[in-house]
């Protein structure tokens, strides 16, 4: 697996599979939330997609982190 996230190519894989789990999983509870009237939409947006997008980021800087 080391060798797999040492690839660029492998690095690209792991970071759009991990990525879209974060962005499936904001949606999903986003969709949630709103059902269950949990909040006023443009702050559960923020909350569940910032989140994602923090999320993201992390990951990008592991990623690059994990040497060449």
């Amino acid at each position: 697996m080391l060798a797999f996230a040492r690839n660029p190519i492998g690095k690209l894989v792991l970071l759009a599979v991990i990525a879209l789990l974060f962005w499936h999983a904001a949606e999903r509870l986003f969709l949630t939330l709103h059902d269950m009237r949990a909040g006023p939409v443009p702050v559960l947006r923020w909350l569940t997609y910032g989140v994602a997008a923090l999320l993201t980021v992390i990951v990008i800087i592991l990623l690059l982190m994990i040497g060449s």
